[in-house]
C-alpha cells in the first residue's frame, strides 16, 4: 500500500476530519458546561414554549447546577443528549479510520485497530452511564444506574482515554521514514495532548 499524497482533496479532508474529532474531544467538556448552563438560566425545560405542561407526568424541572462531579454526569443533565452524540460521532469516526498500514518491523497493533478499539470503548462510555445512587435534583432521565454499571463505565473510560493516549504519542507521531519519528512540526504537541 503506498502512502497517500496528502495534496488530493480526499485525503485533506480526511485528515480535516481527525483534526475535528480531537477538536469535538476538547471542547466537549466546554460545551456541555456552557450548554447546560444556557438551559438552567433561561429555564427552557419550564417554559410553556418547549414544555407540554398539560400532561399527568409534568414536574416542574430545578435544576441542581451547572457543575457536575465528573463530565460523565453530564449524560443526567439537560445536556446528555450532546454527551452521549457526541461520543457516538467519535466512535463512528473511529471505526471508519484505518490510518497508517503497519510497517515491516513495527511492535504492536496497527494504527487502524487500535482505533477499533477506541471506538468501542466509546461506545461502551455511552451504553453504560456513570452510577448515581440518587435522584439528582435536574435528573432529566429517570435511568439511574447501579455502582456495577458505574464500574463498567470507568473502566470503558479509562480504556478510551489510554487508547487515545497512545495514539497521540505513538501513531500521530509517525513519519514515512522510521529514523524521522517523533520530529515533525505538532510532535511535541502531541506528545503534550496524551498527558
Amino acid at each position: 500500500m503506498t502512502t497517500p499524497n496528502h495534496n488530493q482533496p480526499l485525503v485533506v479532508s480526511y485528515l480535516t476530519m481527525r483534526k475535528a474529532v480531537g477538536w469535538l474531544g476538547m471542547a466537549l467538556p466546554f460545551v456541555l458546561l456552557i450548554g447546560n448552563f444556557c438551559v438552567n438560566s433561561m429555564d427552557i425545560l419550564n417554559s410553556d414554549r418547549w414544555i407540554s405542561k398539560d400532561t399527568i407526568c409534568y414536574k416542574t424541572y430545578v435544576s441542581a447546577g451547572h457543575f457536575k462531579s465528573s463530565i460523565s454526569h453530564y449524560y443526567y443533565s439537560t445536556v446528555g443528549e450532546l454527551f452521549t452524540g457526541t461520543l457516538c460521532a467519535v466512535a463512528l469516526f473511529m471505526f471508519c479510520y484505518k490510518g497508517h498500514p503497519k510497517r515491516a518491523g513495527e511492535w504492536g497493533p496497527s494504527e487502524g485497530r487500535v482505533t477499533n478499539m477506541a471506538a468501542l470503548f466509546a461506545l461502551g462510555v455511552v451504553i453504560f452511564p456513570t452510577s448515581a445512587s440518587s435522584c439528582i435534583t435536574d435528573n432529566v432521565r429517570t435511568y439511574l444506574s447501579k455502582d456495577f454499571t458505574g464500574y463498567i463505565h470507568f473502566g470503558f473510560a479509562t480504556l478510551f482515554f489510554v487508547t487515545l493516549a497512545i495514539l497521540s504519542i505513538v501513531y500521530f507521531r509517525r513519519s514515512e521514514k522510521q529514523e524521522d519519528f517523533g520530529k515533525g512540526k505538532y510532535d511535541n504537541f502531541y506528545r503534550f495532548a496524551a498527558f
